[in-house]
């Protein structure tokens, strides 16, 4: 039999996800469901909004005129199965959910509220339950913000993560999916993706895979290119599909990735005894309740919800990136009442002039940091009023240009506290710059680095090594910034190609030297500034 070419669309098959997907104005779920036949065995089942249920066959595909989009990835069931037969019943009777949609989301508010403290913007608890209602429509939007969660350590910060994965849509930590599955996974089950800090920390290799699926992945049709073995050792590119909604604790490395792409909660220790002692138990009934009632929630009021986010008023102040972002949160904030609506688009306004202005002043450091790498040949000390001095020359308008901004920066922001006092201890009139750790910020703030300054690095430097003294500033720093001690171990081989032996005694040799703690001066002469 000879093959030729279907020139009409209408006898195509239409594409499938094996998740969730809006097909022929219909959304659809994906399910793991247990199937009888020889024996009991779970098979990818599809539920409609119209209260069909029909099992992936060959036959039922084609019977629709259904084609599956990526091979299923068997989950465990999330939705319980009482829950999709009351449901399956409700549709066929033609009657509401037994549940008020406002009532889902308040309960999810008071969940929060027991596990987590948000206290100090308490509209942050709606918009945590917003996001994770909005995990469940992911077909309806056209982007979906990351969830970027900042904090002091026993803040709460992988308590949050946890609450996610509890109801957040096919919510998987990222710790419990290997590199070469990263990518696969995230495109066959649309899962929320769970990333916590320690994970970005343990793995350069899939540190650079999440920076890679993060770039694009909070925007529909977001795609990201990658060579994969087929039969044998034949490598081939394939294209992966990666918008999936996505929470992260934040990490210096993918600010650059992420900034744009996500909505930031600060997170406080909490002074609730009762919320600190709080344990989340993933055998607790009311996860199964809650993500039972987000199935249903968005099987039948997704239309209406559709018509919102594509009707939605302009709000000043939030144009271009920042409406996007926000666009889903606000439309299914409108869908819940205007009152939701009136408090979300509060917080929007709050959160897009916080990041206005921290655009503002990164704008500063980043010229700040062009400065210094004019100035910054080698290690040393560098005059305050010196650096000053060429920045405002540097700037147009240079009025907010002063020793103490230039001071404070470099200590607070950039860690550069080893200082030289004035006469009496007065100000501190020199910074101990390191050539290394400017460049590290280069990279951070997206500053180029000069060629000659390379070269001229490379000539003071000659090659990776660092001196004693070196080490012991670099060290110091890891620790100042939080880094547990394995991972700076870690670090020390990964950057300076110390064995772990090397390593070890570095660390020791620091420890023995300052006592194990990080607010020595590294060997200068001088004195360490107090942040």
């Amino acid at each position: 039999m000879g093959y030729e070419i279907v020139w009409d669309r209408k006898k195509m098959p239409k594409r499938l996800h094996p998740a969730v997907d809006l097909v022929d104005g219909k959304l659809i779920f994906g399910l793991m469901l247990p199937v009888s036949g020889e024996s009991i065995t779970d098979a990818l089942c599809f539920v409609t909004d119209e209260g069909e249920v029909f099992i992936a066959t060959d036959e039922e595909l084609e019977k629709r005129n259904l084609q599956l989009k990526y091979p299923a990835v068997a989950l465990e069931l999330r939705w319980p199965l009482e829950s999709i037969k009351e449901y399956v019943k409700i549709k066929a009777t033609g009657t509401q959910p037994p549940f008020d949609p406002r009532s889902l989301l308040e309960d999810i508010v008071e969940l929060l509220k027991k596990y987590i403290d948000l206290k100090e913007d308490e509209r942050e608890y709606t918009f945590v339950a917003l996001w994770i209602v909005g995990t469940y429509l992911l077909p309806v939007w056209n982007s979906y913000p990351y969830l970027s969660i900042s904090g002091a350590k026993r803040s709460g910060k992988s308590k949050l993560l946890k609450f996610l994965e509890m109801l957040a849509f096919n919510a998987l930590f990222s710790t419990n999916i290997s590199t070469a599955s990263l990518y696969r996974l995230v495109q066959s089950l649309r899962c929320t993706l769970l990333v916590d800090e320690a994970e970005l920390l343990s793995s350069p290799e899939k540190r650079t895979e999440l920076r890679n699926i993060l770039n694009s992945g909070y925007k529909k049709y977001g795609y990201v290119f990658r060579t994969v073995k087929v039969r044998g050792d034949v490598i081939v590119p394939a294209k992966f599909e990666v918008f999936s909604p996505k929470a992260f604790v934040t990490y210096e490395g993918l600010e650059d990735v992420t900034e744009d792409r996500s909505v930031n909660i600060v997170m406080r220790r909490t002074l609730d005894r009762s919320i600190a002692n709080s344990e989340i138990y993933e055998d607790d009934p009311v996860w199964e309740e809650i993500r039972g009632k987000l199935y249903v929630f968005a099987l039948f009021y997704w239309k209406k919800i559709k018509e919102i986010y594509e009707n939605l008023p302009e709000i000043d102040m939030l144009e271009s990136r920042f409406r996007e972002l926000w666009k889903p949160i606000l439309a299914l904030a409108k869908f819940f009442g205007d009152d939701v609506y009136e408090q979300m688009a509060g917080l929007a306004v709050k959160k897009t002039k916080e990041r206005i202005v921290e655009d503002a002043v990164e704008a500063r450091e980043a010229s700040l940091i062009r400065v210094l790498l004019e100035l910054v040949t080698e290690d040393g000390w560098y005059k305050v009023s010196e650096i000053t001095e060429k920045l405002r020359e540097y700037e147009e308008d240079g009025k907010w240009v002063t020793s103490r901004w230039v001071g404070r920066t470099l200590s607070r922001k950039f860690g550069f506290k080893d200082v030289r006092r004035g006469p009496g201890r007065g100000r501190p009139t020199e910074r101990y710059i390191t050539v290394e750790k400017l460049h590290e910020l280069a990279k951070e703030y997206g500053v180029d680095i000069p060629e000659e300054t390379v070269q001229t690095v490379q000539t003071v430097h000659e090659g990776p090594e660092l001196t004693d003294e070196g080490y012991l500033l670099y060290i110091r720093d890891c620790l100042k910034r939080g880094f547990p001690e394995e991972t700076v171990v870690w670090m020390l081989m990964e950057n300076y190609s110390l064995s772990e032996e090397e390593a070890r005694t570095k660390l020791r040799e620091y420890k023995e030297k300052f006592g194990g703690t990080s607010d020595d001066s590294g060997g200068h002469e001088g004195s360490v500034e107090e942040s």
